[in-house]
């Protein structure tokens, strides 16, 4: 027996932490359960040694699994166990393809487990910051069944959609943030050299100078002089909230405020919907019981308001309770989520209704965020304008109660 301690989330959604003797990870999670209790953090020893954090990032400062690293590996995987090649002889061949390193490393030792008798599974479930547990779930689920190819392809085709969301998010917000960074450099160029340069001109001349004028040369000496402290405060700003972030209630706090934002707050509920029902629906519809599966999804829809509402989920469907009701009183889900699931409930057919729940909302979630970066772009051509416009007509003004000056 080894010890493990762990960090787990109640039916109330409050956080207890403790030590357990078990054989493996997947002893303490059973006991977990048990204690009616979600699995959030369990690590082997007394709070030190390896740790296995049930999260979907794979952390390395110098190499990185990306997941289409992973994506494309079960693409490949699936080809092949489909083509009727047996699974350690795929495996070989797809860490052999690997081009990269810490993949093709994982890929050698899965196949190691896999001759030495372990299920891939247990292989893949060895590796916990690669395969998260919804991709070791639904593999197990598969070698159950005796249908791994047909599992494989579900969840490549899960991951190829959730990749192609996210991936659209990102590249919709390139250009806004570059359209920022281009007139943010433009303004500290203006304010830093230019301004300067101007303000010994007027010097030289010893005229009084405009109160605009005057206001300018001020925030430009404030930019110049005192510069490391915004850096300073921007930099100690970030590291609280990040440590901030990292605890419990602020990780709450800042996902309700998130949700509170006007204009981003739709899309990021909306996101986060989207993943809770492509998630379990994936699930249901591959046969994963429907407790692991809200254990699964807890952990992938990446906002602890609604990670909240689905440990509250959990302890009422494990009394007996189906989903719609319990989802319906944690205020979170929209009356048309609701309803589709109830309809998915009573047809027998939870697994497509949520699918298309998934699919209503990534679709609402594009169309947000076009409007989103729509409306960004002008606003921030206009900032610019306003920023621009103020620096020259200070500039302006300068030299004309110089001219009249000298005129008179």
């Amino acid at each position: 027996m080894t010890a493990f301690s762990y960090k787990a989330a109640t039916a109330n959604g409050k956080t207890v932490s403790g030590v357990i003797d078990a054989a493996d990870v997947n002893a303490v999670r059973a006991k977990l359960e048990e204690m009616a209790c979600l699995p959030i953090e369990i690590k082997q020893g007394k709070g030190e040694g390896r740790s296995f954090s049930l999260d979907m990032e794979i952390r390395n400062p110098f190499q990185r699994i990306r997941r289409r690293d992973l994506l494309d590996t079960t693409k490949q995987l699936t080809s092949l166990i489909g083509a009727g090649i047996p699974v350690d002889r795929s495996l070989e061949i797809l860490a052999n393809l690997s081009t990269n390193p810490k993949l093709q490393t994982v890929l050698s030792s899965i196949h190691s487990d896999v001759t030495g008798g372990a299920s891939l599974a247990e292989a893949f479930g060895n590796h916990p910051r690669v395969f998260p547990p919804l991709y070791v779930n639904m593999v197990r689920v598969g070698e159950t069944g005796g249908v791994l190819d047909v599992i494989l392809k579900r969840l490549a085709d899960f991951m190829a959609q959730m990749e192609e969301l996210r991936s659209y998010v990102v590249t919709s917000m390139i250009y806004p943030v570059v359209l920022a960074v281009v007139g943010g450099s433009a303004v500290v160029f203006l304010m830093t050299t230019v301004i300067p340069r101007f303000v010994g001109i007027l010097e030289g001349m010893g005229q009084a100078v405009p109160l605009p004028t005057l206001i300018l040369i001020r925030s430009s000496d404030m930019i110049r002089h005192y510069w490391w402290v915004a850096l300073l405060a921007a930099a100690v700003s970030w590291i609280a909230l990040r440590y901030w972030k990292r605890t419990a209630s602020g990780a709450l706090a800042w996902d309700r405020i998130r949700m509170a934002t006007p204009g981003l707050g739709s899309v990021v509920q909306k996101l986060a919907l989207a993943r809770f029902s492509r998630t379990l629906g994936t699930l249901s519809g591959s046969g994963v019981p429907i407790l692991d599966a809200l254990f699964i999804v807890k952990d992938v829809v990446d906002n602890h308001v609604i990670s909240q509402a689905i440990v509250q989920l959990h302890g009422r469907v494990r009394e007996g309770e189906g989903i719609a009701g319990p989802l319906a009183e944690t205020q979170v889900f929209p009356p048309m989520a609701i309803h589709m699931i109830t309809v998915g409930e009573e047809t027998g057919r939870l697994d497509t209704m949520l699918d298309q729940v998934a699919d209503i909302y990534e679709a609402d979630v594009r169309t947000s965020i076009q409007r989103l970066t729509a409306l960004l772009e002008p606003i921030m051509i206009l900032v610019m304008a306003v920023i621009v416009g103020f620096i020259v007509l200070s500039l302006v003004s300068a030299i004309m109660s110089v001219t009249s000056a000298a005129g008179t």
